[in-house]
């Protein structure tokens, strides 16, 4: 679909930014981020934060964590499972607000689920 839409108006990339974590497909993560390289939503703010934890990169994960904070503040306690997801996503969002931090759990949240470890650690994170 992003071959036939590279523009992407559907937001595709976020549930295949998603898969590709789920999958432990560390090189389409990549092509994603290179592909949407002005790409300022939480989905890629933290999603780059357990690309860099999967890929080993601790000082990166931690820089990409700092930046994804700023991006999302709600975010987090969705991704480490301190808040539970609704039973429905909201019918909009804006940028760093709540919502959007739960649109970004739906993407990406299964990912996280899959590496506990990520999780463990942006638990500790400071």
């Amino acid at each position: 679909m992003l071959r036939l839409n590279p523009n992407d108006n559907q937001g595709l990339r976020y549930p295949l930014l998603g898969l590709y974590l789920l999958a432990d497909n560390l090189e389409g993560v990549r092509r994603l981020f290179k592909e949407f390289e002005d790409e300022g939503s939480a989905v890629f703010a933290w999603s780059l934060v357990l690309e860099r934890h999967l890929s080993g990169d601790e000082s990166g994960a931690a820089k990409a964590l700092k930046e994804a904070r700023k991006c999302n503040k709600h975010a987090e306690k969705y991704l480490t499972g301190k808040k539970a997801m609704p039973k429905r996503l909201p019918p909009y969002y804006g940028i760093g607000d709540e919502n959007e931090s739960l649109v970004c759990a739906d993407s990406i949240g299964d990912a996280w689920k899959r590496h506990p470890k990520a999780v463990e650690w942006l638990k500790q994170a400071r």
